[in-house]
């Protein structure tokens, strides 16, 4: 190689090294402006819980998802009620609801870079994944990562983050096998928090602060063989919500919070060998609890330290005489 040529590779490759890093700092820009939305919430919210009046108009508001409809018309109907102040009209107009209603963040639905508010510009379109994935992020760190390993721990936020930026970044999520997101302060899991980890087959998720999993939040982990959920706050088990995870061999649910299992919670999972439901407040088991397993290849099944009922120890008893392959621990 000439000197022009290796010249004109050095220029070359600054001029993408500069450009990287403008895209990296646009989007490190969007975060701190996230993470400033979430905190101003926290505390708008805060104040305004304390007037009960103001309270139950904002609650009666996402409940009917007024908010996300057209701000004119919401304009009409925060007009026609004369007791609210005006500035409690700007902040209930600046509200947009989630899909479970459960949280609400500041932006002008009509103009999703936030242009119109002083201080809330984004350098790219307000996603509701890119708010998600943001509280976990660390906006003096935020960098780039590498994402064509097998296993990612904290810096998948990361490397979910980039990938809803970026296509090729998005495709090589599927190169994951093992997720740790152990000791997170996720107190939810949105669903479609994992897509595309087709190829994913350990993920840790125990210690963690949620107490309830949405249907569909573990949608796309066909591949998935071990899930380790123990120590967490999970209240219950909702229909469905292991549906699609056919590989799934292993659940650890011991240590929890959960006080009924719905009936085909577990359905579709042939493939499950080991179910961990010890020290949790279940009660009730019954012929419906475990439909869609195979109790023919299944081996262990720990409800130790549950207050179940007389019946449900009785069908217990019963499901091991029948299947004797079965370790059922009471």
């Amino acid at each position: 190689m000439n000197v022009n040529k290796l010249l004109l590779t050095s220029i070359l490759m600054k001029y993408i090294a500069a450009g990287y890093d403008a895209y990296t700092d646009n989007m490190r820009q969007d975060i701190i402006i996230y993470n400033k939305v979430r905190k101003e919430n926290k505390e708008e919210m805060e104040e305004m819980s304390k007037n009960k009046k103001y309270n139950n108009l904002l609650q009666d508001c996402i409940t009917r998802d007024r908010i996300t409809r057209d701000r004119e018309i919401n304009k009409i109907i925060f007009n026609s009620i004369s007791s609210i102040g005006e500035d409690i009209k700007k902040v209930i107009l600046s509200f947009l609801t989630t899909k479970n209603r459960s949280e609400v963040y500041r932006i002008d639905p009509k103009d999703p870079y936030y242009k119109k508010i002083k201080n809330y510009a984004l350098n790219y379109p307000f996603d509701k994944f890119k708010y998600e994935f943001a509280r976990y992020i660390d906006a003096d760190k935020f960098e780039n990562v590498c994402c064509s390993k097998t296993r990612a721990g904290e810096e998948y936020f990361y490397m979910r983050y980039i990938s809803l930026h970026d296509d090729d970044t998005n495709m090589q999520l599927n190169n994951l096998r093992e997720l740790n997101l152990k000791n997170n302060k996720m107190i939810e899991i949105e669903p479609g928090i994992f897509d595309g980890l087709n190829n994913l087959k350990w993920l840790y998720l125990q210690n963690g602060q949620f107490t309830d999993l949405e249907e569909g939040v573990f949608k796309g982990l066909n591949s998935l063989t071990r899930l380790y959920m123990q120590n967490s706050q999970i209240v219950e088990l909702r229909p469905k919500l292991f549906e699609g995870l056919n590989s799934l061999k292993k659940i650890q649910l011991d240590n929890n919070m959960i006080t009924s299992i719905n009936s085909g919670v577990f359905a579709g999972l042939r493939n499950l060998i080991k179910l961990d439901l010890c020290r949790n407040k279940i009660t009730s088991i019954n012929s419906e609890t475990f439909k869609g397993i195979d109790f023919h290849i299944m081996k262990n099944i720990n409800l130790n330290d549950n207050p179940l009922d007389y019946k449900s120890k009785e069908y217990l008893v019963k499901l091991k005489e029948v299947y004797p392959n079965i370790n059922i621990d009471l």
